[in-house]
């Protein structure tokens, strides 16, 4: 039985609320009870200077009202403490409803994980994020080595990221200027028009025409042959500088804008230093959480035919969407299974294309052409000798 994302997301919110909470009412309930026992501890000490012989009954009482203090401090932990645990197991019930056992039989017997490789994708996760410190723990309690990109380079990448998040794209002018002459920044890239469009907005919603037309004048210019229908858009918004949210390019000054100009920051970044978009971590879980279930639901039916997993390729084809395809696959339409590199994909004469063991199984042609060891093409019959197959690289 499946359980809806959304119920256990509110599950999980709802335990980080209680859990906030908790924490809260724990250190005041601590405060009251560390300020009232020292209250207390003052008025012990008063008694003990003035050395008389009555005060012992008043210490006495001053003694069993920091035992209540203790008592009820106490008290209200423990009370806490129950309902978090309550809310943790419904939480854990609700996780344990939706983690499928045995899943580790999905593995093939000759798959290896590699620790090094694995610790190595979550500290690289962990310094994209922004996580420096978890990160550099990590690293150092597990021993990663962190490859051809250092840390540094997510530190830098996220200082400018955090700089834009603040409505200051100085930071990332400087990084593009600084980058022109890389190799790897060659490609067009709309990004330091971008940065120039917002702050030629950021002057123009302030109410500063003048400066936003100064800036525009002084930044525009080079790119006039590449972006100048969105100059002309960005020129006409002078029209409404004084009613911009009821104008037509009210949409311009959305908050979203700096959003996606801080995007294309981080993917050119990126790019410069030879490192994917997305986090190799979060596209592994994400390729998972997406064939899981139907690797689930073929192991059930497959696994009394032939043993599961018996080779590298997949008994079934899972379908993970077009955004998980990151290079070019063939699958023979003869026999169905994906293209390796002993079995790599043979185009014809004719134009049809199938993996080199289909092609060992086709059957002889019944009117030869080209002699006796001629196959026949199973799409338009005609007549093909294998030595005249080539093998195709995608």
């Amino acid at each position: 039985m499946e359980y809806p994302e959304h119920l256990l997301k509110t599950k999980f919110e709802r335990a980080r609320k209680r859990q906030c909470l908790s924490h809260e009412g724990v250190q005041k309930s601590l405060s009251e009870a560390i300020a009232k026992l020292e209250s207390l501890s003052e008025d012990v000490e008063g008694l003990r200077s003035r050395g008389s012989a009555d005060t012992s009954d008043e210490s006495k009482e001053l003694l069993v009202c920091a035992s209540k203090v203790v008592e009820e401090a106490k008290g209200f932990i423990v009370a806490d403490q129950k309902e978090m645990y309550k809310t943790l197991t419904r939480l854990s019930r609700a996780v344990d409803r939706i983690t499928v056992p045995g899943v580790e039989d999905l593995c093939s017997p000759n798959a290896r994980l590699e620790k090094d490789r694995i610790c190595e994708a979550i500290a690289n996760h962990l310094f994209r994020c922004g996580a420096q410190s978890l990160g550099e723990t990590f690293v150092r309690e597990a021993g990663v080595s962190m490859g051809a990109t250092p840390p540094v380079v997510y530190e830098d990448m996220n200082k400018i990221i955090d700089a834009l998040a603040v409505r200051n794209v100085q930071p990332a002018i400087a990084w593009v200027k600084s980058a022109r002459g890389q190799p790897q920044t060659r490609r067009r890239s709309s990004l330091e028009f971008g940065l120039h469009r917002l702050v030629y907005l950021s002057r123009l919603a302030e109410g500063n025409w003048q400066g936003a037309l100064e800036y525009g004048r002084a930044n525009f210019g080079d790119f006039v042959t590449t972006h100048m229908d969105k100059i002309q858009q960005l020129m006409g918004c002078l029209m409404y500088f004084n009613k911009l949210e009821s104008s037509p390019y009210a949409e311009l000054f959305s908050p979203l804008e700096w959003t996606e100009v801080a995007m294309l920051f981080a993917r050119d970044y990126l790019n410069s230093h030879d490192q994917p978009f997305e986090s190799p971590l979060k596209n592994i879980v994400d390729c998972a959480v997406k064939a899981l279930p139907s690797l689930l639901k073929a192991r059930k039916i497959l696994e009394w035919k032939s043993p599961w997993m018996k080779n590298e390729l997949l008994p079934v084809e899972v379908d993970l969407g077009s955004d998980s395809q990151y290079h070019s696959i063939f699958t023979c339409p003869v026999l169905r299974v994906e293209s390796t590199e002993k079995n790599p994909p043979m185009i014809l004469p004719c134009g049809h294309v199938l993996s080199r063991e289909s092609l060992s199984k086709l059957p002889p042609a019944p009117h030869p052409g080209h002699g006796s060891e001629s196959v026949q093409c199973p799409y338009c019959s005609s007549a093909t000798r294998p030595a005249d197959c080539r093998e195709i690289h995608f």
